[in-house]
């Protein structure tokens, strides 16, 4: 679910303080954020699908392209 996700990347977040040399940091956000950043992106993906236009509280990626041009 969003939640899951969401605190899990939280955590995972946090816990890069962990890692003070700019090595292991670079490592460990490549190997355990950025895959938690992607299947959060993918709840959101869905919820973005199942909610209508007219009813999401944020820019779509289309709203924001559209606006840039």
């Amino acid at each position: 679910t969003f939640d899951e996700r969401y605190h899990e990347l939280k955590t995972a977040m946090n816990n890069r303080e962990q890692h003070p040399k700019n090595m292991e940091k670079a490592q460990y956000l490549s190997n355990d954020v950025l895959p938690l950043m992607y299947a959060l992106r993918e709840v959101i993906d869905e919820i973005e699908e199942a909610i209508s236009a007219e009813n999401y509280p944020f820019p779509t990626y289309d709203d924001l392209f559209i606006s840039m041009q």
